[in-house]
């Protein structure tokens, strides 16, 4: 039966944040991987900048001068943004090297460097994949704070509470919101000597961190002599990276909150779905449960089928300030084969045979998810059983994500 929820299983069974899709040293479900144009690790302790290292300074004419598309894990602004500077508030994209900004101290930083990339949206993917940028729209934090829209990526990190958390983590709807009126567009980073909290539009935001995607930009201007090699979030950044959920959901609420939303709900269901798909196309249903196992009976031999079920992200289902953009399906611990007079336990979900399996690890040894789709090799000699320890899952949204913004009153 359908229930109305914004928590579900996910609570307890999913990852903890050093494996999360934002947790920067996870493991990401292949089909987010797809829209980032590199590793299916998308370390995010390296604040979303998912290029190989290398040293900043040693970049050729064609590397500084090319632009890049779909880097959709990049933090910075679009074009517009207003930038505090010690003579008022200047255009992002007007900006040069050795020019001055306003840290939040009140001080005067240098930009060593300037950069500018294009972003072309792919709808096809989650909005927080599709490079949609995110607008910032005046007040949503405080009283002109911003003092007008503010424009920024994804990864993009608001200063808040004492740290920095990513724009798409505090996604409401209503006063932050995914601008869908871009197909493409331009986008800047202005990097300091150290990272610094700087304004923009009014707001306490970050300048660029060099943690390895630097050739992902072109250069403007003059070029620079960079002395420092790529950085690290954790040494080097101005401010923790905060995205577990004590952090983020209390910052998430009260932004929420200002814009008269009292909380996030997805429309769900705890059914999983679960199924297996046989190689010539059939469906097999369980056809029993038995001491917490899920019974599924084979009519003949078969060398390999897929375990099906519904799957979603945490981030979906909880909300966006949960940090998990994995699809998540079923959470297994044993799986086992009774083919004849003989019994065997089945691994694949302990070592995927492959990165497509449809299987992930999780933190906890001996168990595994699936993404809804996995691959199980078992190679029987006949007709067979196979039981299925099904431990975790869902809940599982029957809800557009689009509804689930609950408002106040």
């Amino acid at each position: 039966m359908p229930q109305n929820t914004s928590r579900g299983s996910y609570a307890s069974h999913s990852p903890s944040h050093k494996q999360s899709s934002r947790g920067r040293e996870q493991v990401r479900h292949r089909s987010s991987s797809s829209s980032e144009h590199a590793s299916p690790h998308s370390p995010h302790h390296q604040h979303g900048h998912h290029s190989a290292a290398r040293s900043s300074s040693a970049h050729s004419k064609a590397e500084t001068e090319r632009t890049v598309t779909d880097n959709f894990t990049a933090a910075c602004f679009l074009s517009g943004s207003l930038i505090a500077t010690p003579n008022g508030e200047k255009a992002v994209e007007s900006l040069a090297i050795n020019d001055l900004v306003l840290t939040s101290d009140g001080l005067s930083e240098k930009l060593v460097w300037v950069g500018k990339s294009l972003c072309t949206v792919r709808p096809d993917l989650p909005d927080d994949l599709a490079g949609w940028p995110i607008r910032i729209h005046a007040g949503a934090i405080a009283d002109h704070m911003p003092h007008t829209d503010l424009l920024v990526t994804a990864e993009h990190c608001i200063f808040l509470n004492g740290g920095f958390i990513p724009a798409r983590m505090l996604v409401n709807g209503a006063s932050i919101t995914w601008d869908k009126t871009f197909r493409s567009y331009e986008y800047f980073h202005v990097e300091t000597e150290t990272h610094v909290v700087i304004s923009a539009n009014g707001l306490l935001t970050e300048s660029y961190l060099d943690t390895g995607d630097r050739q992902a930009f072109r250069q403007t201007g003059q070029i620079a002599a960079l002395r420092s090699s790529q950085k690290d979030w954790q040494k080097d950044a101005a401010a923790p990276l905060m995205t577990s959920r004590f952090q983020t959901e209390p910052a998430w609420k009260a932004i929420a909150l200002r814009a008269g939303i009292d909380g996030f709900a997805a429309f769900t269901t705890a059914d999983p779905a679960l199924h297996l798909l046989l190689p010539d196309g059939t469906r097999l249903y369980p056809s029993r449960q038995s001491s917490g196992f899920v019974i599924f009976t084979l009519p003949h031999a078969i060398r390999s089928l897929r375990l099906m079920s519904r799957a979603d992200r945490p981030c979906d289902v909880v909300g966006p300030y949960v940090d998990d953009r994995r699809a998540l399906g079923v959470l297994i611990r044993d799986i086992m084969l009774f083919d004849g007079p003989k019994t065997r336990r089945v691994t694949d979900h302990l070592i995927p045979p492959e990165p497509t399996s449809g299987w992930m690890a999780d933190e906890i040894e001996g168990q595994g998810w699936t993404d809804g789709d996995a691959a199980l090799h078992i190679n029987t000699e006949g007709p067979s059983t196979l039981a299925l320890q099904i431990i975790g899952g869902g809940p599982y949204i029957l809800s557009h994500t689009d509804t689930q913004i609950r408002r106040a009153g």
